[in-house]
């Protein structure tokens, strides 16, 4: 099992890629910082290695290629995950592992954990295990992660798995379904989408507004903020006394 933790001081994609962690059976998520000193202080007094950091680059106070060049990284393995191209070239002058473009999906985050997994030498037989312990997991329910297949304007088919249901907007005839890695728009009323979705991860806030419980931010009397930037979306009047009931959710 490789340690790893997360610098981001960005929420969601801290949440998003605690998320792909979570799936991945060879690592172990210990700990999350949303700033990097805070995580320079965890790594002097952590009694158990750390094989990987996941560490965005622009952020408060210290970014992240100083947070590089201030911690000793020889043994411990370096994935950027960020929203900025032009810092690549410079981070790879610090052997970093790999480097990720925002928003990251789930078959990178894979690629860059099997770069991680070589450099650290870690044998094929263990490699096969974790395929293993995968396709084990694929054959049995995943009761609190399934999906759902939706097919776009284009014919397009998408799996959409329900914990990653951000926002849906009903937009006459159609919806438009966003998630971290895509927006999907398909030919259906806000009605009968939702009626698919298991309620523990959506909810309707408006006559045209649905949200993924998982990304709520904070709730007012007339809006609620997502976690996604500065996204806020509108609560109806006869929706507040549902709106009312999410506090236990954030």
């Amino acid at each position: 099992m490789l340690n790893c933790i997360i610098v981001d001081d960005d929420i969601f994609s801290t949440r998003l890629m605690s998320d792909f962690i979570r799936r991945t059976s060879v690592v172990s998520l210990l700990n999350t910082f949303d700033n990097a000193i805070d995580a320079i202080d965890f790594l002097t007094i952590s009694q158990k290695p750390i094989d990987i950091i996941f560490l965005d680059i622009e952020m408060p106070e210290m970014s992240g290629l100083d947070f590089i060049k201030s911690v000793d990284v020889h043994n411990t393995q370096i994935i950027i995950y960020s929203s900025q191209e032009k810092y690549a070239l410079e981070s790879y002058e610090y052997d970093v592992c790999d480097y990720l473009l925002k928003p990251v999906n789930y078959t990178r985050f894979h690629k860059a954990i099997s770069k991680a997994k070589a450099a650290l030498g870690i044998s094929a037989i263990e490699d096969n295990n974790e395929i293993s312990d995968s396709e084990q997991r694929q054959k049995q329910p995943d009761t609190d992660d399934s999906e759902i297949y939706i097919k776009d304007n284009s014919g397009a088919i998408y799996k959409i798995r329900y914990s990653e249901i951000i926002h849906i907007e009903a937009l006459e005839n159609y919806i438009s379904v966003l998630t971290p890695t895509r927006r999907v728009t398909i030919h259906t009323t806000m009605k009968d989408f939702i009626e698919k979705i298991p309620e523990k991860f959506v909810v309707r806030t408006h006559r045209s507004h649905a949200i993924g419980k998982r990304y709520i931010k904070s709730i007012s009397n007339n809006s609620i903020e997502l976690l996604l930037g500065d996204k806020t979306v509108p609560v109806g009047k006869s929706f507040k006394d549902i709106v009312k009931n999410l506090t236990d959710v954030i």
